[in-house]
């Protein structure tokens, strides 16, 4: 009974007016499947997401042996690097990372995919890449 008030509050919240949720049509495009896993769209996502997560952990490498650990805002990755040392640590979680989106590209999400490609694209490797360069 819980259960269902909590998705009838849900879906309330998410309505815009009498049509559908503004947040129901964004979360079906991000999740809609793509039909086959080797169409042009999924494959230049996987390789984006790939090449900028290994942009990103060269990046991070070079900016952290010049001004130390404490330019990393991700505790998580400032953890993993702290326990296993700098390379490692960010060898096993751009593995992770990539992982990650492999599974995506697999179950045929590559709105998912190339969402974080062009995350680490924006959000991430172009500001690493101009405090590296400007510096």
């Amino acid at each position: 009974m819980t259960y269902n008030i909590h998705i009838r509050r849900f879906l309330t919240l998410t309505r815009l007016g009498a049509g559908e949720g503004l947040m129901k049509h964004a979360w079906e495009w991000l999740f809609q499947r793509w039909d086959r896993s080797n169409c042009l769209f999924g494959n230049v996502a996987i390789i984006g997401c790939i090449f900028f997560q290994c942009l990103d952990g060269i990046l991070t490498y070079a900016v952290i042996k010049i001004w130390g650990l404490g330019v990393e805002v991700n505790p998580l990755i400032v953890w993993f690097m702290s326990i296993m040392g700098v390379g490692l640590g960010l060898v096993v979680t751009r593995i992770w990372a990539i992982g990650i989106g492999l599974l995506f590209y697999r179950l045929g999400f590559h709105n998912v995919v190339a969402l974080a490609a062009g995350y680490y694209l924006i959000i991430v490797a172009l500001p690493w890449g101009l405090r590296f360069i400007t510096t």
